[in-house]
């Protein structure tokens, strides 16, 4: 790989990383009603009362697919696109059940 391509697939495996890890603490906090007061100040956060946890991965799911489309820009091969259209494929199905 050359310079451009190894950057830019680590800047999108950390991007991917930090959406994998607000997706899990915002379905966790979801599921699990974890009080956080002590945070925001709210006995809850208004926007965890609406959320469906599935919608909350489909979400992340299609952002994850969206970075891995931005990153098939600098890859020499098309066969990274394969794994884009698989994730948004699933988010997509995600959405229409949640």
């Amino acid at each position: 790989m050359n310079k451009t391509v190894d950057i830019s697939y680590k800047a999108k495996t950390f991007v991917e990383i930090v959406i994998a890890t607000i997706a899990f603490f915002v379905i966790i906090a979801a599921l699990f009603d974890i009080n956080l007061g002590k945070i925001t100040g709210e006995s809850t956060l208004p926007l965890l009362e609406y959320i469906h946890p599935l919608k909350t991965a489909a979400f992340a799911l299609a952002l994850a697919a969206s970075f891995d489309l931005l990153f098939l820009l600098f890859s020499p091969s098309i066969k990274e696109g394969m794994n884009a259209l698989l994730l948004g494929f699933i988010a997509a199905i995600l959405m229409t059940i949640s």
